[in-house]
């Protein structure tokens, strides 16, 4: 008669990943990071000139008759909250 294999409890299954995982954990936390940090800083390289206007932004002393804001606003505030 052949014997029933008993299938892994939760507990058993956590373990043995956390076994095979364990030993590479910071170097697969540091990999995420880079990775993760490679993606952001790709994403940001093209809106340098957006934070730069939003960074120096001054008021024009002129309001929008329409939306009741200055129209500095328009230029260096609208396009950097608008790409983000």
């Amino acid at each position: 008669m052949a014997r029933a294999i008993s299938p892994l409890t939760r507990d058993e299954v956590v373990r043995r990943y956390q076994n095979i995982v364990r030993p590479y954990a910071r170097r697969i936390y540091a990999a995420i990071a880079l990775v993760m940090g490679l993606v952001a800083g790709l994403n940001a390289t093209g809106q340098w000139n957006n934070y730069l206007l939003f960074s120096h932004s001054q008021s024009f002393h002129k309001v929008d008759p329409l939306n009741h804001k200055d129209l500095g606003f328009y230029i260096f505030t609208l396009p950097f909250v608008s790409s983000s």
